[in-house]
């Protein structure tokens, strides 16, 4: 438990597990609106179970990561806001910038291993800890190498300097990446009615950030299947749309179904 109204649990190997002379990577895992750490996580399907224990298997993607990436000692660590919303929590607290460099670094106080590598990730509302992060520095700490946004990047802003942030950081070194994962969420109907409205959703916030990325770099586009990919600085840069001419609700389907955070954290990795 840390201050202020945070809670982590930390998923790591067996101490036997974990190689000194390897190199460390530490995922910070941002929860969604309405899951818990361990919801998230995941676990078997089982009658009478919440259903929102099936919907992402970040552990289970997390696990298959390790059994294919036996270079880094690998440690999850997954965060959830009091009353389970990013947002809230951030309009709680709004010195949160602040906030979220402590706690990342309280956290990291705890893991012996020196200087890992970070991963930050999130999904949904998530992606309101990832702008606290940004709105804490002027420029993104080098220990980060990877973000990965599971369709979670509504608020990306160029007024608060997101853009200039997230480029400055890459291109600073060519082993960081940038994964975007959305869905065309405009049309998506529940009961009725349109669960976006006429200026919000992952798509347009994808669109808000080709837009800025395209004012200095060039971006090549491919298609596979329902998939439009489009790509900069040789794939570290990856935004990643699903077209979803059915319409249907992807939101979860992105990161569980279609293993999304596996796909995300692996990408332009050694095979």
């Amino acid at each position: 438990h840390l201050e202020p109204e945070v809670r982590a649990i930390i998923v790591a190997p067996l101490p036997r597990r974990i190689a000194v002379e390897k190199p460390t990577r530490v995922v910070f895992f941002a929860t969604p609106n309405g899951n818990t750490i361990e919801q998230t996580l995941g676990c078997k399907r089982q009658e009478g179970r919440d259903w929102h224990f099936e919907i992402q298997q970040i552990a289970a993607q997390h696990r298959q990561w390790q059994a294919w990436n036996p270079g880094e000692n690998l440690i999850l660590v997954c965060l959830e806001a009091e009353g389970l919303s990013w947002p809230r929590w951030r309009a709680r607290h709004p010195d949160n910038p602040v906030s979220i460099q402590n706690i990342i670094r309280s956290i990291l106080s705890e893991i012996p291993l020196k200087t890992p590598r970070l991963t930050l990730a999130c999904h949904s509302g998530g992606g309101s800890f990832m702008w606290g992060f940004l709105n804490g520095a002027d420029q993104i700490s080098e220990q980060v190498d990877r973000f990965l946004f599971l369709d979670a990047n509504y608020s990306f802003s160029v007024a608060d300097q997101h853009g200039q942030k997230f480029l400055s950081w890459l291109q600073g070194d060519e082993k960081r990446c940038l994964i975007v994962i959305c869905y065309d969420d405009r049309n998506v109907l529940f009961q009725g009615k349109k669960v976006i409205g006429p200026t919000g959703g992952t798509y347009r916030a994808t669109g808000r950030m080709r837009d800025r990325f395209a004012r200095e770099l060039k971006f090549e586009e491919t298609l596979s299947g329902d998939l439009q990919i489009a790509s900069a600085l040789n794939g570290r840069l990856t935004l990643i749309t699903h077209l979803n001419p059915q319409n249907r609700i992807l939101h979860t389907a992105l990161v569980g179904d279609m293993n999304g955070y596996l796909y995300g954290v692996t990408v332009k990795t050694p095979p």
